[in-house]
């Protein structure tokens, strides 16, 4: 079972040039560029903390269950992918988002914080 705890301001179809991944210790930043009202191109991010797995599906090959998250974030409660951890940290969080023709982004992390103003 899933719970949207995100919607994306935008849609995913009409990204210039589709998401990008920052890395770091422990955190993760997800960024999406759209265009603005003036036709130009801004970029957001949904930053995730306590990050302890991260993991990318090509469109083709995703599911309908990761495709069911497209343009919004979710969570997926009873996940068995913190139990495939060794040693991992308790009360985290299984998180999905599916962008159009690009895939699903998929994040096992303590919390996320969406851009602002979102």
């Amino acid at each position: 079972m899933t719970t949207t705890v995100w919607d994306m301001p935008c849609k995913s179809q009409e990204f210039n040039e589709g998401p990008r991944l920052r890395q770091g210790p422990s955190t993760l930043a997800l960024a999406y560029d759209f265009e603005t009202e003036s036709g130009d191109y801004a970029w957001e991010e949904v930053n995730f903390y306590g990050v302890v797995a991260f993991k990318f599906t090509a469109a083709r090959y995703c599911t309908s269950d990761q495709i069911h998250a497209y343009d919004r974030l979710e969570t997926v409660s009873e996940s068995p992918w913190p139990l495939e951890l060794a040693d991992g940290p308790t009360g985290l969080e299984h998180y999905r988002i599916f962008f159009d023709d690009i895939g699903c982004y998929e994040v096992l992390a303590g919390s996320f914080v969406p851009p602002a103003g979102s």
